[in-house]
């Protein structure tokens, strides 16, 4: 089978992370940084602003990391030629996935017993005639920390706190902030005053490390057969 790649999905990363830093830049929060000044001036509302906004560039830039590798995994997955039952349990949740939703939105009994019949035949089909690169498994928290132990957990990757480091802890702090300014609860001017540019540099590099570093990790682990199928 194919091997997988994550080199277009750690791109994008970066380039995500390459624009919040022209942001934070442009905002001459870098600049207070190289100055490394506990107790700057008050910030101006650029500043407050670009610092508020930034949470919204990581949440974001770690959305598209995280969506872009289980498809990414699940592509690569499709191009194994044995059967279904021979891969490991999260492939195979993968591909009932679309078969139970057809069993539940069925309109008729009899179009729910050929459907069962569907699910138990998928078992023996081929992964190469199967598609489901369309799959996510979303837990319910729109992205929180429990979503990347549920992805974790699903392809036997082990436990995320040590892959990820520091960024693991902010993950549901900072998902909490991006919802407050995309909704509109606060300005981001208001979240970026309480945070020096001391704050928002360790931010941004504990982020952009730990994404990374998890990407890598998915990418290593996949090198081993086992991480595919059960033999």
């Amino acid at each position: 089978m194919d091997t997988l790649s994550l080199k277009p999905q750690i791109d994008l990363f970066e380039q995500s992370m390459s624009e919040l830093e022209l942001l934070l830049k442009s905002a001459n929060i870098f600049e207070q940084i190289g100055d490394r000044e506990l107790n700057p001036s008050p910030d101006d509302i650029l500043s407050k602003t670009a610092k508020g906004i930034s949470f919204v560039f990581l949440f974001s830039a770690y959305e598209q990391l995280l969506k872009g590798t289980v498809r990414a995994v699940l592509e690569t997955a499709n191009s194994y030629r044995g059967k279904l039952k021979n891969m490991q349990d999260g492939f195979i949740a993968a591909a009932l996935n679309s078969s139970f939703r057809s069993y539940a939105d069925a309109a008729n009994v009899k179009t729910k017993i050929c459907n069962v019949k569907g699910v138990r035949s998928l078992l023996d089909s081929y992964v190469r005639d199967l598609k489901f690169t369309d799959y996510f498994p979303d837990d319910g928290s729109y992205m929180k920390s429990t979503q990347v132990r549920t992805i974790c957990n699903l392809f036997d990757l082990g436990d995320p706190a040590p892959i990820l480091g520091r960024a693991w802890s902010h993950i549901d702090d900072f998902q909490d902030k991006r919802n407050a300014i995309a909704h509109g609860s606060v300005l981001p001017s208001t979240i970026g005053e309480n945070y020096s540019a001391l704050d928002i540099e360790t931010f941004y590099t504990g982020w952009r490390d730990g994404w990374v570093a998890f990407a890598e990790h998915t990418e290593k682990e996949s090198l081993n057969p086992r991480f595919w199928t059960r033999r």
